[in-house]
């Protein structure tokens, strides 16, 4: 009998083992389960990013004056329909004759809304500039415009030179390239 009982005993021992086994492994489980719950409930995330849009960018000139002393602003402008100076100053239109001095004011500016600062440069056009007319403009060659819409004034001073000729007709102005300004800001503000 001893041998009866002591081989149910040994039979049953890998039964008991197997159970064991199979309790710690489920109760494993369901703590790893229940783990998982436990940090998704402390699971967090945050974002960057940007979003990019181009800026503006809008060369003005004025030849004119309103009533209140303010520029009248134009854009568009090319060689040939040009923002005409005798516009505000009707003393230009008037017929010359050798040794006359007249002057003319006007301006340059960036749009309010241009994005960027322009470093300016003019070129002359036209056959005003053929040795009928002495022209005087300082500072016209190249300039700097802020983008916050403050203009650059120029007085430009018209003198007549004797080889003009009655009735001659003679035209011209400047044209004036803005090129934009880069912003550099590569180094952040920390």
């Amino acid at each position: 009998m001893t041998d009866a009982i002591e081989s149910q005993r040994t039979e049953a021992m890998p039964n008991k083992r197997r159970k064991k086994a199979a309790v710690i492994a489920g109760s494993i489980g369901v703590l790893g389960v229940a783990g998982a719950f436990a940090f998704a409930n402390w699971t967090d995330s945050e974002s960057i990013g940007a979003t990019f849009s181009g800026g503006e960018f809008d060369l003005e000139v004025a030849v004119e004056k309103n009533g209140d002393g303010d520029w009248i602003w134009q854009s568009d402008t090319d060689a040939v329909d040009f923002a005409d100076l005798a516009d505000g100053n009707p003393a230009l239109s008037d017929p010359w004759g050798p040794g006359d001095v007249r002057a003319a004011e006007f301006a340059v500016r960036l749009d309010p809304d241009t994005t960027h600062n322009a470093a300016v440069t003019s070129a002359e056009f036209g056959d005003l500039f053929d040795g009928d007319f002495d022209i005087t403009v300082a500072g016209i060659d190249s300039f700097t415009l802020n983008s916050n819409g403050t203009p650059v004034e120029f007085t430009v001073t018209f003198a007549a030179e004797s080889s003009l000729e009655q009735e001659e007709v003679a035209t011209g102005g400047w044209t004036f390239t803005a090129t934009q300004q880069s912003v550099d800001s590569t180094t952040p503000d920390n």
